[in-house]
């Protein structure tokens, strides 16, 4: 039969792990996640599941392409979680490739082009020469 202190302990512990499960649910809330390869970066934030993700490909020497950035609306866009996770792709991919040229068309996945390039326009992008793409300045 346990005793008082024995149950006391019990519930000590309890709280101590509840905590613990408590802190942990917050960081992960907040984490984001980073993959990478010599030809692939992907960052990610997973929360109440929805999914918000960066994707950019290197498609050839030191040329690396932004596939995606993509924050859905039920996550809350213009909150800065886009931002994060492009600068996140962004440093991971000047790291793996010191000389990356990095581009990007806006554009797709019926978003409005304009509000596309402003956010990319505010994460240092900038219009190149040809008008084609935007590149990142850094």
């Amino acid at each position: 039969m346990p005793t008082a202190i024995s149950l006391a302990k019990r519930k000590l512990n309890q709280d101590l792990l509840k905590k613990s499960l408590d802190k942990l649910a917050i960081d992960l809330k907040t984490t984001i996640n980073v993959n990478k390869s010599s030809f692939c970066v992907s960052t990610s934030l997973v929360r109440n599941f929805r999914i918000a993700i960066c994707e950019i490909s290197c498609i050839e020497d030191h040329l690396w392409y932004i596939n995606r950035c993509l924050v859905p609306e039920s996550m809350g866009r213009g909150k800065g979680i886009g931002s994060s996770l492009l600068q996140s792709a962004l440093q991971t991919i000047l790291e793996i490739d010191p000389i990356a040229k990095i581009i990007v068309q806006p554009g797709g996945y019926n978003s409005d082009p304009d509000r596309q390039i402003n956010f990319y326009t505010g994460n240092g992008f900038v219009l190149s020469e040809s008008g084609e793409h935007y590149e990142f300045l850094g």
